[in-house]
This record gives C-alpha cells, structure tokens and sequence, in this order.
C-alpha cells in the first residue's frame, strides 16, 4: 500500500501548503515501516495551545493513532485530510471531495 503513484486535489492545493502535504505523505512512509497501513489514512490538523500546530494521524484496521505537536506555527491549519491508496494510486483529498 501507498508504493504508487502520489496524487493531491485541487482542494489540497488550495487549503494545505506544499510543507505540509510533504509531511503528512512522510508520515505515511513512516507508519509503512510500523505496520500495515490501511488503505484510508486520516489526518485533522488543529490549532494546538494558541500558536501551534496539532496533527493527529489515524487509521482503522489496524488500530493506529498518533499525535504530533509543533510550536510557534504563524497560521495553523484546521482541515480534515484523507489519503486513499487504491491499490495502483494514492490520493490525498478533503472530506468534502470524496
């Protein structure tokens, strides 16, 4: 899972920078060293403590969810990612694009 090719939506472009996206798909790569992946990743990106960055990762079966925090971001971010891996393609998306 998640070793084809990498696509991101127009709402991806949009709402989460290019940093950003960078590190949610490395964050994948990482959980792949861990565990099976499935095929829907989930990540919310919070406002942490009034100036930082919260980015909670999660996925169903198996049973995954981490918590990464970073301080001093300018704008945090307050979006829902999905990332969905078909088998041939991974694709990132906002709940709303399904």
């Amino acid at each position: 899972m998640f070793d084809g090719a990498r696509y991101v939506t127009a709402g991806i472009m949009q709402q989460v920078p290019l940093d950003v996206q960078r590190y949610l798909w490395h964050l994948i790569d990482r959980l792949k060293t861990e565990t099976e992946p499935d095929y829907l990743q989930v990540f919310e990106l919070k406002e942490a403590d009034g100036q930082g960055q919260r980015v909670i990762h999660s996925q169903e079966v198996p049973a995954f969810r981490a918590e990464y925090v970073f301080d001093k971001v300018a704008r945090p971010l307050r979006v829902k990612v999905y990332v969905i891996d078909d088998g041939e393609y991974s694709t990132m998306l906002l709940p709303e694009e399904r």
